[in-house]
C-alpha cells in the first residue's frame, strides 16, 4: 500500500489490526508510525492503551502477550514496536499472532534498514490481515520533486528553483530536510520562501551555494567555478573538496547518460538522473564539453578523491587542491 493511501485513512480513523513499515528509508516509517500514535487514541487514553516496545529490550512472546491483552477504559490499544529488526530472525514466531490478530489491538512492526522476506509465511499473513508499506529511498535526482510535494503538504510556498537548492544542499537525508522545511514555516507563516530566509536560517547562500557550483562546471563558465570555489576554500564549514567531488562525479556521470540518449527530451532525461531543473544545463553542456573529455575529468575526480583522503598528497595544501582540480577540470 501507498504512503499517502495509509496516511489518509490513518487521518480518516480507518486502522488495520497489524501494521509492517520496513524498508531502507527510516522517514517514512517514523512518520507514519508517529501518525498512528497521534491519531490512533485519545490523549487521556493513552497512558492506559499505548505501549512502545523495542525489539532490542523485548521478545516475541512478551509483544504477543501485550496484543492479546485487552484496553482499559477503551475499546482499543496500540502497541508499537521500534527497532523490530533487533529480532532478527525470532520476529518469524510473530505468524502464530498475525493469522489471528486481535480486533481490539493496533500491533505496529516498525522494520528499519531491512525488508521481510515476501516469501516468508509471516509477510503473507500480515499481507493477508493488515498492511504492508515498504519505505524505498528516494534518489537524488528525485529529491527536489519530493521537496516541492512535501512542501506542499505542509502548506510551504517553495519554487522549483527553492527546491533544487534545498535538495543539492541538504541531500537525501529526508529527516533534516522536513525538519528544516517546519523551521521555515514556522519563520515565514503562509508567506511566500525567499532566498534570503533559506540562506539565513537553512544556511544556504544564494550565491556560493553546491547547486551554482554545479551548475557553472556544466556550463564550464570558468570565472563563476573559481570564484566559488574560492568562496569554499575560505569558507571550508560551507563546502569541503570531498563531497564537492562526490557532486561533479554525479554529474559527469549523468553527463554521459544523457550524451547517450538518442532522445534527449526532459522526460527521457529524468529516467537517466537528470533532474527536470537542470535539463537545459545538460543540453548546453554537450557543446561545452566532448566525451573525452568527461572521461578525462572522471580520472581527475578520482586522482583529487584520493589526494584529499590523504593518498599521494601531504593533505596540508587543500586549498591548492581544490583550485588546481577546478582549473583542471575546465582547462584543456
Amino acid at each position: 500500500m501507498s504512503f499517502n493511501k495509509i496516511q489518509a485513512d490513518i487521518k480518516a480513523g480507518k486502522f488495520a489490526p497489524v501494521y509492517l513499515f520496513m524498508g531502507e528509508e527510516p522517514f517514512f516509517i517514523d512518520q507514519l508510525s508517529s501518525l498512528i500514535e497521534k491519531n490512533a487514541l485519545s490523549e487521556d487514553l493513552k497512558g492506559f492503551n499505548q505501549t512502545i516496545l523495542y525489539g532490542s529490550d523485548t521478545s516475541v512472546e512478551q509483544i504477543v502477550s501485550s496484543a492479546r491483552s485487552f484496553p482499559m477504559m477503551g475499546d482499543r490499544q496500540v502497541l508499537i514496536i521500534k527497532e523490530a529488526q533487533s529480532l532478527e530472525k525470532k520476529i518469524q514466531d510473530l505468524k502464530v499472532y498475525c493469522a489471528q490478530p486481535s480486533e481490539t489491538t493496533i500491533l505496529v512492526i516498525n522494520y528499519k534498514q531491512k525488508k521481510l522476506d515476501k516469501r516468508t509465511e509471516l509477510y503473507k499473513l500480515i499481507e493477508k490481515n493488515g498492511v504492508v508499506f515498504n519505505s524505498e529511498t528516494i534518489r537524488d535526482y528525485k529529491i527536489a520533486a519530493w521537496i516541492s510535494d512535501h512542501a506542499k503538504s505542509l502548506k510551504i510556498k517553495l519554487d522549483d528553483r527553492q527546491a533544487n537548492l534545498l535538495g543539492s544542499y541538504l541531500g537525501t537525508d529526508l529527516s533534516r530536510i522536513h525538519t528544516e522545511l517546519i523551521k521555515l514555516q514556522g519563520i515565514a507563516k503562509d508567506q511566500e520562501i525567499t532566498d534570503e530566509l533559506i540562506e539565513k536560517y537553512v544556511g544556504i547562500s544564494k550565491e556560493y551555494n553546491i547547486f551554482e557550483f554545479q551548475k557553472a562546471i556544466l556550463n564550464r563558465n570558468y570565472a563563476l567555478s573559481l570564484k566559488i570555489t574560492s568562496h569554499y576554500t575560505h569558507n571550508p564549514k560551507s563546502m569541503h573538496i570531498i563531497p564537492a567531488i562526490g557532486s561533479l562525479y554525479n554529474i559527469f556521470t549523468r553527463w554521459i547518460k544523457f550524451y547517450y540518449l538518442k532522445d534527449k527530451s526532459k522526460t527521457n532525461a529524468i529516467q537517466a538522473g537528470v533532474t527536470a531543473f537542470f535539463h537545459r544545463d545538460y543540453q548546453n553542456s554537450l557543446q561545452k564539453y566532448s566525451i573525452a573529455e568527461i572521461i578525462s575529468n572522471l580520472r581527475i575526480l578520482k586522482e583529487f578523491d584520493l589526494k584529499a583522503k590523504g593518498m599521494g598528497s601531504s593533505g596540508s595544501d587543500s586549498e591548492g587542491e581544490f583550485i588546481e582540480m577546478v582549473q583542471r577540470l575546465m582547462l584543456k
